[in-house]
């Protein structure tokens, strides 16, 4: 099974994406739902590695892919 690694900067964004989504907008369920959806995409990529779109120009091998339609994971 492939290993998903997440960075401590990366970590720290989804709390604080977390965050205002539950305590911002006041909805804790959405919230969840948002980063169950990051959790499906992380699977996803790890056994698709070619999945998403092609961004070179920012640096070799790179591709981006939308989690959600105000969320991109690189």
């Amino acid at each position: 099974m492939p290993q998903i690694l997440q960075t401590k900067t990366a970590v720290r964004d989804l709390h604080a994406i977390w965050d205002y989504i539950a305590i911002e907008n006041h909805n804790p369920g959405s919230a969840n739902e948002l980063i169950d959806e990051f959790d499906n995409s992380y699977r996803l990529l790890a056994f698709n590695p070619g999945l998403g779109q092609s961004v070179e120009w920012l640096s070799a091998n790179l591709r981006r892919f939308a989690v959600h339609k105000n969320y991109i994971i690189f």
